[in-house]
């Protein structure tokens, strides 16, 4: 392909390619629970309401919503490749990739609410992967105990029936979504009709088969008061691009039509 040789821009053209650039404060997370935490155990409840229950919670399920829009910070994924070195011609060393390496984390910070649902959320989820639900009528031994032992739970839940309810198999991991658009999201800018690019767009990321590995300490302090914040890293196996939606008038109840109201 030939180079293009310079040539005048009009300022007009400049102003429509680059004074509308992404910024960096209009997201949503999307965070689900896996299905070891949600399903029905045997007494109809999910792991995670009877386990609010006997920790004495309020309520006796999540709120997804909070959750989702008390995300504060995160990180779009990124990817490498693994090279070869391949030496066929003299004085010329090319690199040849075989494969395609993904983050092996990804980093969420979350605003903590008043009655500290974010960090009950996630810790209850650790405990599930930990399989930290025996209690001393199961075990003799509660979690208290300096001789407790446990068993992690295996990713995508126990083949046995005991755990595999209705063909689910009940594990530990989720999928995570990002999604990045911007204040104008929704709107149409200018006339459609005229010039597609116009129109605000979306970008949707999917996190695959995420789950949380550890949650940061989270210092307090008498000095001066600040907002707590509870950071969260996540391990996922890789990650899909699912494309760039165009911005029509979202519906009402769209939690991506909630958090651009929040955010104006």
């Amino acid at each position: 392909m030939a180079s293009t040789t310079p040539k005048p821009i009009s300022i007009d053209n400049i102003k429509t390619k680059l004074l509308r650039p992404a910024l960096t404060s209009h997201f949503l997370c999307e965070f689900y629970v896996p299905s070891g935490i949600s399903s029905p155990s045997t007494n109809g409840k999910s792991w995670i309401e009877n386990k609010r229950v006997a920790l004495g919670l309020s309520g006796s399920i999540y709120d997804q919503e909070l959750i989702n829009l008390s995300c504060c910070d995160a990180t779009l994924p990124g990817s490498t490749f693994y090279t070869h070195d391949v030496v066929d011609y003299h004085g010329v060393t090319e690199k040849i990739p075989y494969r395609r390496v993904y983050d092996d984390r990804a980093d969420f910070t979350f605003y903590v609410d008043h009655n500290y649902e974010v960090i009950t959320f996630f810790e209850l989820w650790m405990q599930y992967i930990a399989n930290e639900q025996y209690t001393e009528e199961y075990s003799g031994q509660n979690l208290s105990h300096s001789q407790y032992a446990y068993r992690i739970n295996y990713p995508n839940g126990d083949e046995s029936a005991a755990s595999a309810k209705n063909g689910i198999r009940l594990g530990y991991r989720s999928d995570i979504y990002l999604t990045k658009f911007d204040r104008d999201f929704g709107k149409i800018i200018g006339d459609p009709t005229e010039d597609s690019s116009k129109k605000s767009t979306s970008i949707k990321y999917r996190y695959i088969d995420a789950y949380p590995i550890s949650i940061m300490s989270m210092p307090v302090s008498y000095s001066s008061s600040e907002l707590l914040k509870c950071t969260v890293s996540f391990a996922y196996n890789r990650y899909l691009i699912l494309g760039a939606k165009t911005g029509g008038i979202p519906a009402p109840n769209s939690s991506i039509s909630q958090a651009q109201t929040n955010i104006n």
